[in-house]
């Protein structure tokens, strides 16, 4: 649903005075700026299409005079002309150049442009430094940094007179994001006394962002399913950016591995069907999708004779909404990650709540014990890097104060939350960032609460310098690899960290999304939250990847005792046909083996020699999807 800008804010202001929060109000909060905007052309954006905006501004009461200005900004999460990155690409200073932004004004206006991937704080009156403010959420001006601002001379800008911002004024047009997106703001802001700084004019243009064409199908479910019993199959088409291609309305067939028909005439309606089906035979199953002109393969589905023990549930536990810095309602966020995405977990992990009674809330109101698992969770941050925050129930407070350091967030983890019993679990993310504080993450590891690390998100991977799809500005020192050589004990979790309310289905940033798998036995609260604690987790990009890992019978994420050779043993089915099942020991490669199916069992001994040891595994799917084991540790 969407909601009016204005009422959004005002619902912040008054959850933020619930919890105590002081927040620094800027001058274009309020929306006071004078004047109004609308967007003329085009009628529709798609996503991934070029194109011409044409943002018209209408100068309000008292004019514009010389010195003063306007503002036009895109979110903070929007990647225009550009699949993948870190901004927008615009420029001002080339007509002829691709990413070009023209603008037009009256006769005997002269126009000073300047294109910013983040706009000065004094031109938002907002104070340098110090905790995060108001502004840093919602539809507020921060989160509209990537702006040009046109300074005007010559004359006065008069009342009722109009200023044209064209976002691909040439040839090479602008190209739309990638992702799909509900009424798709444009900032406008007007500086009308000439001191710099720029007042929003409150109720902002907008396009919804709509699917492109379908593309592909695909196909998801639980992952560990019992032989004849009966589970439900969700089949999507999505467009080339994964987002679902809700014009698609067609039938499709899903066949099995061996190409046995499962179902014919699956009708398709807004790009999506769920389906019960039910498969005969134990092993795993990569379903094939065909129809409407398109193809697809579904995500594994390993089958077993009898009941595991423990089962395999996918989730997507780190993304952000308009709360903080993202996209989207949180009702949102998490009806696509149930509905689209089909997660069996799912956490939002907001910075900075201001409205924490809002979010225990929703993820009350979307917990489905045995459907979907919904954690409450914060990104608490410092000021040198990301720090997320678990909890184990949903009446948690949230952490009482900000911290800039490292450690001290930590102390406040032990404090508040885990000092009478693991309550809260505690990770970091995109933590291999050279950002100058050297102790971050592994300097002052708290395995009181500290039990995970986040080694891919759409900002990249930290696996290892010179890692695929590497995490840019990556330090050496920060990696897993180095963590675990100085014998940090950690889980090993993916996510998205989306800020386009896409969790578990999206592109965005650097690249694609990652999933945390959970083993545990019953999808509820307890269970997973239990399984992120005790480390019973692994990690996947953008394909779902089945991975059973065990060395002497001993699970992937405990510790172990070994009177000389180490056996290791398990099973990986990947979604790609072909892939390689690295084994590492001590962060060196001792085996490899590969695959042109998809599919490995292994069992074999190694010899690690005395002292202590640890051995993972990762899965390079020749489609450059990736998934790490947690490490077995070893005393031998």
């Amino acid at each position: 649903m969407k909601q009016n800008r204005r009422g959004f804010i005002a619902q912040l202001g008054v959850a933020a005075g619930a919890t105590g929060l002081t927040p620094f109000v800027t001058r274009a909060y309020d929306g006071s700026g004078a004047g109004s905007a609308r967007i003329l052309e085009p009628d529709r954006l798609v996503a991934g299409t070029k194109t011409r905006v044409v943002v018209e501004v209408a100068v309000g009461a008292g004019g514009i005079p010389v010195g003063g200005g306007i503002w036009v900004g895109v979110h903070h999460a929007a990647l225009w002309n550009t699949r993948t990155g870190h901004i927008s690409k615009f420029q001002v200073d080339n007509p002829d150049a691709p990413n070009y932004i023209g603008v037009e004004g009256p006769d005997g206006v002269k126009l000073e442009n300047h294109w910013y991937g983040w706009a000065p704080n004094e031109s938002m009156h907002r104070a340098p430094g110090g905790p995060p403010a108001m502004d840093w959420s919602g539809s507020t001006p921060l989160i509209y940094h990537q702006c040009i601002q046109t300074k005007i001379s010559g004359r006065a800008l008069r009342e009722g007179e109009k200023v044209r911002v064209i976002f691909g004024a040439n040839r090479h047009k602008a190209r739309v994001p990638s992702t799909a997106d509900p009424n798709h703001e444009f900032f406008v802001a007007t500086d009308s006394d000439a001191d710099g700084v720029f007042e929003g004019i409150g109720e902002y243009p907008a396009r919804d962002i709509e699917p492109a064409a379908a593309d592909h199908l695909i196909a998801t479910a639980p992952m560990v399913q019992v032989r004849g019993e009966p589970f439900e199959l969700l089949v999507r088409a999505e467009d080339a950016f994964y987002n679902t291609a809700v014009d698609f309305e067609k039938e499709v067939e899903v066949r099995d591995e061996d190409g046995s028909v499962l179902r014919r005439g699956v009708r398709l309606r807004r790009g999506m069907a769920r389906i019960r089906i039910e498969l005969r035979d134990e092993g795993p199953h990569r379903l094939r999708l065909r129809g409407g002109g398109l193809e697809g393969r579904g995500e594994p589905i390993r089958v077993f004779n009898d009941p595991p023990a423990n089962r395999i549930w996918f989730g997507d536990i780190h993304g952000h909404t308009r709360v903080s810095d993202g996209c989207g309602t949180m009702e949102e966020y998490y009806r696509f990650g149930r509905d689209e995405a089909n997660l069996d977990v799912c956490a939002l992990s907001d910075h900075w709540h201001y409205d924490w009674p809002g979010t225990q809330q929703i993820v009350r109101d979307f917990y489905e014990p045995g459907r979907y698992v919904t954690l409450l969770a914060e990104e608490a941050g410092t000021h040198f890097d990301h720090i997320n925050f678990y909890h184990r129930t949903v009446e948690a407070p949230h952490s009482e104060y900000y911290t800039p350091k490292y450690g001290g967030c930590l102390k406040l983890a032990w404090e508040q939350y885990n000092r009478g019993g693991p309550v809260m679990a505690a990770g970091p993310h995109h933590f291999a960032y050279d950002r100058g504080e050297k102790t971050y993450p592994w300097g002052e590891w708290d395995p009181r609460s500290c039990r995970f690390a986040e080694v891919y998100s759409c900002h990249g991977t930290a696996e290892y310098a010179g890692n695929p799809r590497s995490l840019p500005n990556l330090d050496p020192d920060k990696t897993l690899q180095a963590g675990l050589a100085q014998g940090i004990r950690t889980g090993v979790i993916a996510c998205s960290d989306t800020h386009v309310s896409r969790p578990g289905r999206c592109e965005w940033m650097v690249t694609k999304n990652g999933m945390t798998a959970f083993v545990a036995p019953r999808l509820d609260r307890e269970s997973i939250w239990d399984a992120l604690w005790n480390r019973s987790v692994y990690a996947t990009t953008f394909d779902r990847i089945y991975l059973d890992f065990s060395v002497n019978g001993t699970p992937m994420g405990q510790e172990t005792e070994s009177g000389g050779r180490c056996r290791l043993a398990g099973e990986v089915a990947g979604r790609d046909g072909g892939m390689d099942v690295v084994f590492l020991r001590d962060n060196e490669e001792i085996r490899r083996e590969r695959s042109e199916n998809g599919v490995v069992e292994f069992e074999f001994d190694d010899d690690p020699g005395p002292g202590e040891h640890f051995y993972y595994v990762r899965v390079e799917q020749d489609n450059g999807e990736r998934a790490w084991s947690t490490p077995v540790w070893v005393k031998a």
